[in-house]
């Protein structure tokens, strides 16, 4: 898990991915890798995380219906973690 967050948290602080389409990409990438390195659970836990914070409704960005920034909504998933 700490390697997908890192990247996201990375990626979202150099202003190179906002959630949305590109940051769809980058995270399915970021999924790929994980799968491929046989981190199958981290996977799933990666991906619950981000449901859960966008279920819950409270960090959700402009493209989810929100106001959150992005750094509001990485936090979020990372306190899902």
């Amino acid at each position: 898990g700490c390697i997908f967050v890192a990247y996201l948290y990375f990626l979202q602080t150099c202003g190179c991915v906002e959630f949305g389409k590109s940051s769809c990409f980058t995270a399915e990438w970021c999924f790929n890798v994980l799968h491929h390195l046989n981190l199958h659970d981290k996977v799933d836990k990666i991906q619950n995380c981000i449901l859960s914070t966008i279920a819950e409704g409270k960090y959700r960005t402009a493209d989810l219906g929100g106001k959150a920034k992005t750094t509001e909504f990485t936090n979020a998933i990372i306190d899902h973690l």
